[in-house]
């Protein structure tokens, strides 16, 4: 089965040139391992339109960083789902760690996967616990995560749904930050599938798990082989080409 990688360009990527120079080493990527990965691109909003529906980029996807549940109206600053469609965006990003720092909700992820969904796009919906806890209140914070950020989502719908399993610690942005084991990401993609199954009262959902959280060329075939995981969701390692094909060749 084809694994995922999502390479998430963050705000990192700012001028014109160097986004088309980014997306074209990506693509090429993408063709090279297009028979066992699936590649996805998340660039800024703004260098969307440059990407998108440029056929220099395939087999590359290229997918938003983020989406608003607002399909039209008076709301400035947002991107609407059906904008995204229109360019061809098939993959969006949903409750990422740091949308989450800055105060988006689990209600609002919810949101955001219905709308997604309701405009032929898959959401890519990231979840994952501040920190570990020895009592196991991190099974706890990603379980209230998850069910919240899934309300209201019926089960049929999850066939377009992906889960990133992002635990904000193990980020190296993050003060202190550890490498998670392939332990701690096995178990909680386990964690995840039962919490899923408890849900919606059914043992096994077509919901792919991802994990990101500092992957780079030297964990990255470990990350990828853990039971439960479908592919990696990739940050700072994916703005080199190098690095990336580093990961993208053992994956």
């Amino acid at each position: 089965m084809k694994k995922y990688i999502i390479a998430n360009w963050k705000m990192n990527v700012n001028a014109r040139k160097e986004a088309v120079k980014l997306g074209l080493a990506t693509a090429r990527l993408a063709q090279k391992y297009k028979k066992r990965t699936t590649i996805i691109a998340c660039p800024s909003t703004v260098h969307i339109s440059l990407l998108a529906k440029n056929t220099d980029y395939a087999p590359l996807f290229i997918g938003a960083q983020d989406i608003t549940f607002h399909e039209s109206g008076a709301h400035t600053g947002e991107t609407s789902p059906l904008a995204l469609k229109d360019f061809g965006i098939k993959f969006s990003l949903i409750g990422h760690s740091e949308r989450r720092a800055v105060g988006e909700t689990s209600a609002v992820c919810a949101l955001k996967v219905r709308a997604a969904i309701a405009a032929g796009i898959q959401p890519i919906l990231c979840i994952g616990e501040l920190a570990r806890d020895k009592k196991g209140g991190h099974y706890r914070f990603v379980e209230k995560q998850l069910r919240e950020s899934l309300s209201g989502i019926p089960v049929l719908a999850l066939r377009a749904l992906m889960i990133a399993y992002e635990p904000v610690w193990a980020i190296s942005s993050t003060q202190n930050a550890a490498e998670a084991t392939p332990e701690d990401i096995r178990e909680m993609a386990l964690f995840i599938q039962k919490v899923l199954s408890d849900m919606y009262g059914t043992p096994k959902l077509p919901v792919r798990i991802l994990y990101g959280g500092s992957v780079n060329t030297q964990n990255a075939a470990e990350y990828s082989n853990i039971e439960g995981i479908s592919g990696l969701l990739v940050g700072s390692a994916s703005l080199n080409p190098k690095s990336f094909e580093g990961i993208v060749a053992v994956v």
